[in-house]
């Protein structure tokens, strides 16, 4: 009789732990999709593309995924590998004559590297990457190479300024290595913002901390590959600010959220006004284009924006006007083509081409490694902004 009535109440007390786990569960299920979940569809903004279906050459095929790229007056190009993809080195790659090698040496890039993504280049000479740290949970860095050594010519902790959960995708540095523009797109922090880096005094600071302007809108980004929604739907890729260009006379930084329906820009003598109030600042920010859900900005010194549109396999140019110009700006698709499957990253490099690098997040993100290396060849592409159209050519060796 005892022996029952110990198996009934133990019954009773399993239940209740059941009971109480499924509420749980469903509670953090819940929470996970109120903060990160959800999602509308956004309009497609392509019109019938400018150039023709030659215009997109491929430069480098790789069997892993880049991340941001840097192409140096020389030619060489310098990319890093998606660290979402594979946060293990070498992550820092540089190719010449279609050939990539490790930059610096795998062994150097282990102690000076946990998760790098955004590069940009000086006039000094000098590779400028971010380091996230894995989202903040190891320590971010931002780290200046000699591009013909490879020699840590600058290096800054930044965990000042990127706490955990924060996620920095792109950096801008102007001309002389002077100042340094950082995105902070901060997905599970969310807490978005740009970070201001005086390279001289080494003073570090956040700005537009959540200013609506850097913040991910309601908006679901419908890949053709795939919905960019994970664990069921309980979350999606809404990413803040994300991507970043300096004007050609360096009066202007301009930003863009992944998830978001507008780009923007903000006068640089502001950001680098140490004490200038954020408040203060987001008066000056001016709304320069609608634009699509985009992951790369570049800007050529006639104020023409482009813009990757990573729904709809296309890149836009938007053609903006100086400071006091009364000519609107106005949107076009300057390409569209069927083989890009994320367009990410722009750089200009010598004789008037736009490279272009293809991640393709939808076989990276919340993919295995089998998956990853199944999706390959990944591909850094080119083009003339300014043609009409061009002949393709064959992809160099591969690389990475």
């Amino acid at each position: 009789m005892l022996f029952y009535i110990i198996r009934v109440y133990a019954m009773r007390a399993l239940l209740w732990l059941l009971g109480a786990a499924a509420v749980l569960a469903l509670a953090a299920a819940g929470a996970l999709y109120f903060f990160f979940g959800g999602g509308e569809p956004y309009r497609d903004m392509t019109k019938p593309p400018l150039q023709d279906g030659d215009a997109l050459q491929p430069v480098l095929q790789l069997d892993r995924p880049p991340g941001d790229i840097a192409v140096a007056a020389d030619g060489r190009i310098f990319y890093t590998i998606h660290p979402e993809a594979d946060p293990s080195a070498p992550m820092l790659m540089v190719a010449r004559d279609g050939e990539s090698v490790p930059f610096p040496a795998p062994e150097r890039q282990r102690a000076l590297f946990r998760t790098p993504l955004g590069l940009d280049l000086d006039d000094a000479g000098r590779l400028w990457v971010i380091d996230g740290g894995g989202h903040g949970l190891d320590t971010p860095r931002l780290v200046a190479l000699d591009i013909d050594t490879g020699e840590v010519a600058h290096s800054r902790d930044l965990s000042d300024v990127a706490p955990p959960g924060s996620y920095l995708l792109d950096l801008q540095v102007d001309a002389a290595g002077g100042w340094v523009y950082v995105a902070d797109a901060g997905f599970w922090a969310r807490r978005p913002g740009l970070i201001v880096y005086d390279v001289a005094s080494g003073r570090a600071r956040r700005v537009l901390n959540r200013h609506e302007t850097v913040t991910a809108q309601d908006l679901v980004i419908r890949n053709p590959a795939r919905d960019m929604r994970y664990l069921g739907g309980l979350v999606a890729l809404k990413l803040g600010a994300s991507a970043l260009a300096l004007s050609g006379d360096e009066a202007w930084l301009y930003y863009a959220a992944t998830s978001h329906s507008t780009l923007y820009r903000v006068p640089t003598a502001l950001l680098q006004q140490p004490n200038l109030p954020h408040v203060r600042l987001a008066v000056d920010v001016e709304t320069v284009a609608l634009k699509p859900l985009s992951a790369g900005l570049a800007i050529d010194p006639d104020f023409n924006v482009f813009i990757t549109d990573v729904e709809h396999r296309a890149v836009h140019r938007f053609n903006d006007t100086p400071p006091g110009s009364e000519q609107p700006g106005r949107l076009v698709t300057l390409l569209r083509d069927e083989r890009l499957r994320w367009p990410g990253a722009l750089a200009f490099g010598p004789d008037g081409w736009l490279y272009l690098a293809d991640s393709a997040l939808p076989d990276v993100l919340n993919r295995t490694a089998a998956h990853v290396a199944a999706s390959a060849p990944y591909t850094i592409w080119r083009f003339r902004p300014d043609a009409t159209g061009a002949n393709g050519a064959a992809p160099q060796t591969p690389g990475g």
